[in-house]
């Protein structure tokens, strides 16, 4: 069960890629503000095994990044990769959605 339903939720993970790559094109302020709005899932080692377990195609990112959001309780799962939602979109105990 979600402790914040309804809170939008990204995974440390998320936080990383968004500052890493934003960051060549965006200030570091604008990237936090954009952050804010999100509660930060940490990485668990539960989480590193799921994706050993369960990657698809050798896509260790794409795997931690759904079981962080399986073990959170999230319902939905929102992603622009297209591959990450091919692989993932069958699973039973979320909705993985791609964003157009």
């Amino acid at each position: 069960m979600r402790e914040n339903p309804g809170q939008l939720s990204v995974s440390a993970l998320t936080v990383h890629l968004v500052m890493y790559f934003g960051n060549k094109s965006h200030s570091v302020q604008s990237l936090k503000d954009l952050l804010s709005d999100f509660e930060v899932l940490g990485l668990e080692p539960s989480d590193v095994a799921w994706a050993f377990d369960h990657m698809v195609k050798n896509d260790f990112e794409d795997a931690l990044q759904v079981s962080v959001a399986l073990r959170a309780g999230c319902e939905v799962f929102y992603t622009s990769d297209r591959g990450l939602y091919d692989a993932y979109k069958g699973l039973s105990q979320i909705q993985v959605k791609l964003l157009r």
